[in-house]
């Protein structure tokens, strides 16, 4: 069982769906949330279509690297997908509204693993509507309440919310861009106790800040080895995952020894064949 964000049809950037999708039926691993793109003869409201109905006649794209269908149907019914494949495949309940997608595609949504600024529902529906049905803000205010909020508005893409990176007093992001979306810590019984009250305020990810400073010629504290770890093994109790700030390998080294479980940017120097084992 997963989750389909939203599905979008026509140019007329109407969101149509959302809810869980279960593809036991189907035999297919795929459409973490559809977007509709293209022309379209039908510009049907949410309220129109409601949780029932069949899209015909459109070219589906499944993300698996399988060959496009041409002729494909899709069938929701109670909020779930139940059956996707080909138009002579693909049993139709007689009683669902049919929605010819003549013209459109449908492909799994997109996600943008590293934004900030999320928190605005303007560039949230400018998302959607752009087929990014999904994103991550790996620095911003704890506004998770809001996040809970706006997650229920199928005209925006979900948020998954870092809230504040982690860092050390004067280091990134305060240097070298001044920036408030930091939370320092002054030990590692610090960065324990400010790590767990970021979870517990809501935090999807834990971000932690490993820059220190060597792509930008001069030198940022940075949190240590024991502070990271200690960051890392909260989160990690807490069943959450920890995104790194590097730019250079020497960082992503240290993220990597601190167990970090991906990495924001990539590095812009030489990455030796042992970091990369």
């Amino acid at each position: 069982m997963t989750h389909i964000e939203r599905l979008s049809i026509g140019n007329s950037n109407q969101t149509l769906f959302r809810g869980a999708i279960d593809m036991k039926d189907s035999g297919l691993i795929l459409l973490l949330a559809s977007v509709i793109f293209g022309s379209c003869n039908n510009a049907t409201s949410p309220d129109e279509i409601g949780d029932r109905f069949a899209f015909i006649n459109f070219t589906l794209i499944d993300g698996t690297g399988s060959a496009p269908v041409s002729d494909a149907a899709l069938v929701v019914e109670n909020g779930r997908i139940t059956a996707v494949g080909s138009v002579g495949s693909t049993p139709i309940p007689a009683s669902l509204p049919i929605i010819d997608l003549s013209g459109a595609y449908v492909l799994p949504g997109f996600f943008n693993a590293h934004i900030h600024s999320g928190f605005t529902r303007t560039n949230l529906e400018a998302w959607a509507r752009g087929g990014v049905t999904t994103v991550r803000d790996l620095c911003g205010p704890t506004l998770f309440v809001w996040r809970d909020g706006i997650r229920e508005n199928p005209a925006c893409a979900r948020l998954v919310a870092a809230g504040p990176m982690i860092s050390v007093p004067n280091g990134y992001p305060y240097v070298p861009w001044g920036a408030s979306c930091m939370l320092p810590v002054y030990s590692v019984d610090d960065a324990r106790q400010k790590t767990a009250q970021l979870l517990a305020e809501g935090a999807d990810i834990i971000k932690i800040s490993m820059e220190s400073g060597e792509s930008f010629g001069m030198e940022i504290p940075s949190l240590s080895h024991d502070e990271a770890s200690a960051i890392v093994e909260v989160a990690h109790e807490h069943g959450t995952l920890v995104s790194a700030h590097v730019l250079v390998s020497y960082d992503l080294g240290r993220a990597l020894e601190a167990g970090a479980d991906d990495m924001a940017h990539m590095i812009t120097d030489f990455l030796p064949d042992s970091t990369v084992d």
